[in-house]
């Protein structure tokens, strides 16, 4: 069973790199004619996507570059005009002129028939090894190599000459260190299990034959550009090389003016310091004269705090003895009222200034301090009681009758039975 999971393994680390130009069983076959070795199986898959058909002899009247024009006037290749943009970007000829497929077809002919410096060689974009990748990140197709039309990706390798395969990790580090490079977090790893792992922006993928001669001249003219930026802008214009020119200027151009604006800020931030020394020895002079006055200030302090202790106590003393005053009182008026039958009962009622009407029942020879101990107990929570109070006895036909806080009896003061009083101020 662990044979046939390495296996298996290996079949699909062998179809992620081989992608969508193999099928799995012919992936299996191949693998099965490697021993399971997977980087024998591509290498195999490559030489025979990349060997040769067999040359023609070309004929001894076609001149120089003959081939290139032959291909773009063949009506059974039918080539595009990004196609051809392609074969004039290989053969280094300047095509920014033309405007249509007829035009560079023209020039196409025109130019092979007048130089044949690059006639009739193909172009193979062979794999590369990280050195390489770093001075050639896709590979630049080199003449007097084996025609290969069916490779249009490169192929980047280890230091050992290992293809990679897709492994994202975040805790590897990328060995490439191109420009732009993510150093933490990598994409891609040696198929053949080398320590060796490459981030997506050093190794760039899909990038289609017809542009690497315009990407390699983008990555010498603007160093500072990542490749898979380079690659991006490229696929977003289609290829257009002169808008991807364009675009990356226009960055480079934020990038110096954001500098000029750094080099302002940190002028600025410079002045501000000698600003902010000489504001420093103001305020060492002012620190010194603000603890002088701290210490008074501190003095003051402690004698108010001096102060209120005592008058906290003195408020605190006051408030006890008003409790056991109010205790007291409490103690007093619980007593129970004088029964309904007694010739010397005396009715009282109060009215409060929120309303309220209260009732008991008082003995003729009590004294008119009971009676204003019994409206401090059962009015404690209104505000009256608070203040200096008196009760008023209002009937018709009578003058109002006074009766203040003394220690004479009821009796003696003329209070009748069912006598009303109001609460005054």
């Amino acid at each position: 069973m662990a044979a046939n999971s390495e296996q298996e393994e290996k079949l699909s680390m062998f179809l992620d790199i081989a992608g969508d130009m193999v099928d799995p069983e012919v992936a299996k076959a191949l693998l099965e004619s490697a021993d399971w070795d997977v980087e024998r199986a591509l290498n195999g898959l490559l030489e025979d996507q990349t060997s040769p058909p067999a040359p023609s002899e070309p004929s001894r009247a076609d001149p120089p570059g003959a081939s290139l024009s032959s291909v773009a006037h063949d009506p059974t290749t039918e080539l595009t005009s990004e196609d051809l943009c392609a074969l004039l970007d290989a053969c280094e000829i300047d095509h920014s002129t033309c405007v249509g497929k007829q035009d560079l077809m023209n020039l196409l002919e025109k130019s092979t028939g007048a130089s044949g410096s690059h006639g009739g060689v193909a172009f193979q974009r062979p794999c590369v090894t990280p050195l390489e990748w770093r001075s050639n990140p896709l590979g630049v197709p080199t003449p007097l190599s084996p025609p290969a039309a069916q490779v249009d990706l490169v192929c980047p390798t280890c230091d050992l000459g290992h293809a990679l395969m897709p492994h994202p990790s975040s805790g590897h580090t990328c060995d490439v260190g191109g420009p732009g490079c993510k150093r933490f977090g990598t994409s891609f790893r040696c198929a053949s299990g080398c320590d060796f792992d490459a981030c997506d922006v050093c190794c760039p993928q899909d990038c289609p034959a017809k542009w690497e001669h315009r990407f390699t001249v983008l990555q010498n003219k603007f160093p500072w550009a990542p490749r898979s930026q380079v690659l991006r802008s490229l696929r977003k214009h289609s290829g257009a090389a002169c808008n991807v020119e364009n675009e990356l200027q226009e960055i480079s151009s934020a990038k110096e003016e954001q500098t000029r604006l750094s080099a302002e800020r940190q002028a600025e931030v410079a002045m501000q310091n000698e600003e902010f020394r000489e504001s420093l020895l103001m305020d060492q002079h002012r620190e010194a004269q603000c603890k002088e006055d701290q210490k008074i200030m501190e003095a003051q302090c402690k004698e108010a705090e001096e102060t209120q202790r005592k008058l906290q106590a003195e408020t605190a003393q006051a408030t006890h003895e008003a409790e056991l005053v109010f205790d007291a009182k409490r103690l007093r008026v619980s007593q129970p009222e004088p029964d309904k039958a007694h010739p010397d009962r005396c009715q009282i009622v109060i009215r409060t200034p929120s309303g309220k009407r209260l009732t008991r029942t008082f003995l003729g020879s009590d004294e008119v301090t009971f009676m204003y101990d019994w409206i401090d107990i059962v009015c404690a929570e209104d505000d009256f009681v608070k203040e200096h109070y008196q009760v008023v006895s209002r009937l018709p036909g009578r003058p109002n009758k006074n009766l203040c806080k003394n220690s004479q009896t009821l009796k003696e003061e003329g209070v009748e039975h069912q006598t009303v009083f109001f609460v005054s101020s």
